[in-house]
């Protein structure tokens, strides 16, 4: 019986993972569109450095990857945004935050995976949107400082 009940936890920890990833598989090889996939051994060989405009300095330990996907775009910012806010509903991620500054657009998303946290941080401007999903042992405050 624990067999199964782990088995099941772990199809349903793997399938909600599927979901996150058919969003960045989607776009993939679609022109204007830029994604990186980051492990967490990568992660442990760049110690304190931060990715891109990304602070992960203090937080890379708890990190176990990171996805982002960067659009520039216009054409296509509506429908990846469309797309991800649908992903998120249907695979019931809880909206944490959400800011507005100007043009600029940005959710924090979570989604609670056993001990692990997924963060989803997609923010949006008029010629550009980033999607950066991150998942380990965070903490929304975490988050929050790598989002600033």
């Amino acid at each position: 019986m624990k067999r199964l009940i782990l088995s099941m936890m772990i199809l349903a920890i793997c399938g909600a993972l599927r979901a996150q990833d058919e969003l960045f598989k989607k776009y993939e090889n679609t022109k204007g569109v830029e994604i990186v996939y980051i492990s967490k051994s990568l992660l442990s060989l760049m110690g304190t450095a931060d990715i891109g405009d990304l602070k992960v300095n203090k937080a890379i330990k708890k990190i176990d990857r990171i996805q982002v996907l960067t659009c520039e775009r216009p054409s296509l910012i509506q429908g990846i945004r469309d797309y991800a806010l649908g992903v998120f509903k249907k695979d019931k991620y809880e909206q944490m935050m959400r800011t507005t500054d100007d043009d600029e657009v940005t959710y924090i998303y979570q989604k609670q995976r056993g001990k692990h946290n997924e963060f989803v941080i997609l923010t949006t401007e008029k010629d550009e949107l980033t999607i950066v999903n991150l998942l380990g042992t965070l903490t929304l405050k975490e988050i929050k400082e790598i989002a600033e």
